[in-house]
């Protein structure tokens, strides 16, 4: 089941569908901030995603580079922790998760009222940000890309470049399985170059 979920949060990845999330370090501007995409230790954050080799498995890691080390998301969800705890901790985020085939953008209201159907999934959390550095939400993302005839155009122009940064949490039977963090500086590269 686990190698399932791992293939299914590669998929997302590549696929390049992505959602955000806001938090009250957000300055109201509904994006999770940068600094929460990073590997944290008792609080202090010990590496951000643009310093990792990323995609960056915790689990994995922790067998390894960090072994012995109890690493956890900005917001104190590591592996272990439960499917509420996760939501609790992004209450105010737009989540998107992997339903059978299909990826289904939710509030995180939406995602606690449905607790029980997403138990063992593939949960993202994205943020978007522009070659001049301002974030955006999915949701803003895609309102924004539109007018520019949206992401394959933006990327045949090459008038843009857009780097985004996503927590993946794999979840089986409503436990937090693993985490995966990653940064990636040009999206539209990656998707159709």
């Amino acid at each position: 089941m686990k190698r399932v979920l791992y293939s299914v949060a590669a998929v997302l990845i590549m696929a390049g569908v992505f959602t955000g999330c806001g938090d009250s370090g957000s300055n109201g501007s509904g994006v999770l901030q940068t600094d929460e995409y990073g590997v944290y230790e008792d609080g202090k954050c010990i590496a951000m995603a643009e310093e990792l080799d990323t995609p960056f498995f915790f689990e994995i890691e922790m067998q390894y580079d960090y072994k012995g080390r109890e690493l956890s998301t900005k917001r104190g969800i590591k592996i272990g922790s439960t499917v509420r705890e996760l939501a609790d901790a992004y209450k105010d985020c737009e989540f998107q998760v992997a339903v059978g085939s299909e990826l289904v953008t939710m509030t995180a209201g939406e995602f606690i009222e449905n607790l029980s159907e997403y138990k063992d999934t593939v949960t993202l959390i994205t943020t978007y940000v522009d070659e001049e550095g301002n974030l955006y939400t999915w949701t803003k993302w895609k309102e924004w890309s539109e007018p520019q005839g949206g992401i394959e155009e933006m990327y045949q122009n090459k008038k843009h470049k857009i780097g985004n940064y996503t927590i993946n949490f794999i979840l089986e039977n409503g436990i937090v399985e693993e985490i995966q963090i990653t940064y990636t500086p040009d999206m539209l590269e990656l998707i159709f170059g």
